[in-house]
């Protein structure tokens, strides 16, 4: 892992806000598209890539999944103790 890829994973790290009372972690491109689903604007070829980013950069957890580990992509890394 290059230094620059161990920053970036430092900083993700930060990132991750605990929210008391959510069901489930999501990230905060999954609270834009459930926006701009309500609102009925239609996505692009664009909005997916976007909002992976976006999910990459802020994540909330909920209280009982923040114990979860999980790679830089927000997948559940199976068989490692946290």
């Amino acid at each position: 892992m290059t230094d620059r890829e161990q920053q970036l994973k430092e900083v993700q790290a930060r990132l991750r806000l605990r929210i008391p009372g959510l069901k489930k972690s999501l990230g905060a491109g999954d609270v834009v598209r459930k926006v701009t689903d309500a609102l009925g604007i239609e996505h692009c070829s664009e909005c997916d890539a976007r909002k992976e980013r976006l999910n990459r950069f802020l994540s909330f957890e909920s209280y009982l999944e923040s114990n979860v580990r999980r790679d830089e992509y927000g997948s559940e890394v199976k068989g490692m103790e946290t």
